[in-house]
């Protein structure tokens, strides 16, 4: 997944979202946890990748799933 498809993904569920958010912390990003649940399913489903939860809890922002995902492709 690029950078772009990952950013598109994201903003479905947070409209404003632009590249320049990624390295941003979850929480000055106003998501609430649905949407966050939302988020991450969808990232799992088009990147074919179950992340474990013990990873998801290390994540501080969008830059470290990216990160991540690059990581274990």
């Amino acid at each position: 997944m690029t950078t772009e498809e990952f950013v598109t993904l994201i903003k479905l569920y947070v409209p404003a979202f632009e590249p320049a958010h990624l390295p941003v912390p979850f929480r000055n990003l106003g998501l609430d946890s649905l949407a966050m649940i939302q988020v991450r399913v969808q990232i799992e489903k088009e990147c074919g990748l179950v992340i474990p939860h013990k990873e998801w809890f290390k994540f501080l922002s969008f830059h470290d799933v990216a990160d991540y995902l690059r990581l274990n492709k």
